[in-house]
């Protein structure tokens, strides 16, 4: 996953020069569990530049090939307008894609349904095709956004989508990007040592699984002035 710090923009309270942020997306995936659910998180290496040591779910950020990869199921018609992406299709569907592939590549599992990604020279994609399987962007719902405090001299807009994990293809491994992967129920996840933001959308995943089939509520996660600030968005 590349991680290239993005152009210098405003400057921060202290004086210094924030940098824009990048466009980002994770998926989190959950499945029931008894009586609950779990979600599939792992671990970053210790030696990571970014959030080391912490649990998180599989993302990162948005790479100019995501844009050209054909799906299997398109992304649902009213996510593009939550993304924040303006009237870009293209670019909504980057971010869905990005998901997908990432959490490919940091836990060997694949949301997909059969179809041909069209990218054979990619290795990544060249996995899919091999197998007749292309991102299923239809089973992808937004649950949120975040973005990294203007001090932080990495920064990601990172969109959160959600997805069942019952019909997942593949078997938990992945690049090495991710250790001690493994689903974790939602209560258990929030004793791990968590970012404060996995820990808001673990507390605000449990509202949205406990809410019936009512409106699902879009978290926008961020801080101003050294503090946590949620609005919402439906």
């Amino acid at each position: 996953m590349s991680r290239r710090d993005a152009a210098p923009t405003r400057r921060t309270r202290t004086g210094k020069r924030a940098v824009r942020p990048r466009d980002a997306a994770t998926l989190i995936l959950h499945r029931r569990a008894g009586d609950g659910h779990e979600v599939l998180m792992g671990r970053r290496p210790r030696g990571a530049r970014f959030m080391p040591g912490v649990y998180v779910f599989p993302g990162g950020a948005v790479e100019p090939q995501d844009r050209t990869v054909r799906p299997a199921s398109p992304l649902p018609e009213h996510l593009p307008a939550l993304l924040k992406v303006g009237d870009s299709r293209a670019r909504a569907h980057a971010m869905a894609v990005s998901a997908v592939r990432e959490t490919f590549e940091e836990t060997g599992l694949m949301l997909a349904a059969p179809g041909n990604p069209g990218v054979d020279e990619h290795p990544i994609w060249s996995a899919w095709s091999s197998q007749g399987l292309a991102p299923d962007l239809a089973a992808l719902e937004l649950t949120g956004r975040a973005i990294t405090p203007t001090r932080h001299p990495i920064r990601f807009h990172a969109r959160f989508f959600i997805a069942e994990g019952g019909a997942l293809r593949g078997r938990i491994g992945g690049d090495g990007e991710l250790e001690d992967i493994a689903w974790v129920p939602l209560d258990a996840a929030r004793e791990l040592p968590i970012a404060d933001v996995q820990a808001f959308f673990i507390e605000h995943l449990q509202r949205v699984l406990g809410g019936g089939a009512g409106p699902h509520p879009r978290a926008v996660f961020t801080h101003r002035g050294g503090v946590r600030r949620v609005r919402y968005q439906e």
